[in-house]
């Protein structure tokens, strides 16, 4: 699958957020992703993450567990969406080597969100770009 976040319409770097906010009526990049899967507006406004969502479409179940609940991409994708670090399988902060020394994951400008946003979303082979 392939879709766009459009940036205008791009909820991101904030704590309050959504698959659809209700007041900004902007989605985070998995409530875009959700509309690419054949949600309606009305489906994903104000519900919180794809786990929330009271009908699972295809696509959804590659950012669930076995549960039903937010797997480790999910995750990490709502953090790097709203937040600044990333989380790996455990959500455990994830550690990068740098020169051989371990570094936590930080989104310090637009440019590196967007690349992990990209990252992640291939690990679900799903190909995302940004316009």
């Amino acid at each position: 699958m392939e879709f766009t976040i459009k940036r205008k319409k791009w909820l991101r770097g904030q704590l309050d957020s959504a698959l659809l906010h209700i007041s900004t009526s902007k989605m985070c990049c998995l409530g875009i992703y959700a509309k690419a899967c054949g949600y309606k507006p009305k489906e994903i406004r104000g519900v919180p993450t794809l786990a929330d969502l009271s009908n699972v479409k295809s696509g959804v179940e590659k950012f669930t567990d076995e549960n039903g609940a937010n797997n480790y991409l999910a995750s990490n994708l709502m953090s790097v969406n709203d937040h600044e670090i990333c989380c790996d399988k455990d959500n455990s902060v994830i550690l990068e080597r740098k020169n051989g020394t371990p570094y936590i994951v930080t989104v310090d400008s637009e440019e590196k969100r967007e690349a992990l946003i990209k990252k992640l979303f291939d690990k679900a082979k799903i190909q995302v770009t940004f316009e």
